[in-house]
């Protein structure tokens, strides 16, 4: 499962950025402007920079809900469809969902890395799940938990690079602060996270229907 997931995720990048370019070009400006901007306030104003990240994560995750949603318009080929326009109220349930799953992951890594790891695998699909299917809250996670034992590697495997993609974005900015060339090396790091993330979803989704047939 996992190699077709990444096959068509590879295969159909390039069609699917066309057809969305303009969430994924809100996605780099919103990552980029909000690391530049922290960049020139500095270690001096941390309550602007915790609002500016505080801000820069609910739109991320706006933008993340558009852009499953934007996926399944996508393999469906009825193009004409608005991604946008479909998310509506789905998008708060969508963020409580992320708010749960990151909880229970960064706890559970506190504690010991295994839980967190279970965490980050079988709670994969339910943010996704939000998106494709309409459950309560708690029956997203249980949906999860039944399709990621389909292929527990698999999906291991996509959330673990997903998780590492986010950490190379925080463990990078300081060697930027440093180099001298804040915006040339921002504007590059953020394509590259922007690129791996969309390439990473792609496939999460793939692997998802996967799950389901």
């Amino acid at each position: 499962m996992l190699g077709k997931s990444l096959k068509f995720s590879k295969e159909n990048i390039l069609a699917f950025s066309k057809n969305s370019y303009l969430y994924i070009i809100s996605l780099f400006a919103v990552s980029f402007l909000a690391d530049y901007v922290r960049i020139i306030l500095g270690e001096a104003n941390q309550n602007a920079s915790l609002v500016l990240t505080l801000i820069e994560v609910v739109f991320t995750y706006f933008v993340y809900a558009v852009l499953i949603k934007a996926i399944f318009i996508f393999q469906s080929g009825v193009t004409e469809q608005n991604a946008l326009r479909q998310i509506g109220i789905k998008f708060f349930i969508y963020l409580r969902v992320n708010i749960v799953y990151t909880i229970v992951f960064f706890i559970g890594s506190m504690l010991l890395v295994v839980p967190g790891l279970l965490a980050l695998t079988f709670f994969y699909f339910a943010p996704i799940l939000v998106i494709q299917k309409d459950l309560y809250q708690k029956s997203y996670f249980r949906e999860s938990i039944k399709l990621v034992k389909k292929a527990p590697w698999s999906v291991f495997t996509i959330s673990l690079f997903s998780m590492i993609v986010m950490s190379l974005d925080f463990a990078i900015m300081p060697l930027i602060k440093e180099s001298g060339f804040e915006f040339l090396g921002l504007f590059f790091s953020t394509s590259v996270v922007v690129a791996l993330d969309i390439f990473l979803l792609l496939a999460g989704v793939r692997l998802l229907e996967f799950t389901q047939e």
